[in-house]
């Protein structure tokens, strides 16, 4: 299996925080938890998480909030 930055979770909060500006540990875990296991989709309410799941690349399901 290809190793990738996204096998190692502290690479992945590093990776995540240099694309945006502010943003909090625990959304950086949801985030870095959806690549490391290889997610597809991301599902959340937070405005701020959607717009950076969806820069990260991963179908966003909108709950209402």
């Amino acid at each position: 299996m290809l190793r990738t930055p996204y096998h190692d979770p502290c690479c992945v909060i590093k990776i995540i925080q240099q694309n945006v500006y502010a943003f909090y540990v625990a959304d950086a875990l949801q985030l870095a938890t959806a690549h490391i296991v290889g997610a597809k989709r991301f599902v959340t309410a937070d405005k701020m998480l959607i717009r950076i799941a969806k820069k990260e690349g991963f179908d966003v399901i909108e709950l209402a909030g």
